[in-house]
């Protein structure tokens, strides 16, 4: 770095990347050194997930704001659709969990657009279908391509 007299200074340090336990165990889906088609669909449905049955199972309700950072925008922005869908495949991901509630709504709008209640997986597609329903929502937006 230097600053603008043109003075330098350097730090350097050695660092690892590791996966946690949990993520260690993840399969591939595609073998080594393979090329595949990327899948846009953001929508798609999880594969099942092996449960716990070691502990008593948790229930969970999440409630998700399908509404535009921007209070002026009239859209969900790609981004951060893909960054909701992130987050809520996590939760869908633990074992520990046996059932889910999920309640989507867009705050702008004062509305619920989806709604599932005890069911032992998030239905993706279904949530998929409400948000693209949603005034302003393109299609290009939920498959991520540039418009």
């Amino acid at each position: 770095m230097r600053d603008r007299t043109e003075r330098m200074c350097s730090f350097h340090w050695d660092s690892e990347a590791s996966l946690p336990p949990k993520d260690k165990q993840m399969t591939l889906e595609i073998p080594t050194g393979a090329v595949q088609a990327l899948d846009l669909e953001v929508f798609k449905q999880e594969p099942p997930i092996q449960r716990e049955q070691k502990q008593a199972p948790l229930n969970v309700k999440v409630m998700m704001n399908f509404a535009p950072q921007d209070a002026n925008g009239s859209a969900l922005q790609p981004l951060d659709t893909r960054a909701l869908l992130s987050m809520l495949r996590s939760i869908a991901r633990e074992p520990r969990i046996a059932k889910f509630s999920v309640v989507a709504y867009n705050m702008q709008q004062q509305k619920v657009i989806y709604r599932q209640e005890d069911a032992p997986q998030i239905d993706f597609p279904a949530l998929g279908q409400a948000v693209k329903a949603l005034p302003g929502h393109r299609r290009s937006e939920a498959s991520g391509a540039k418009t």
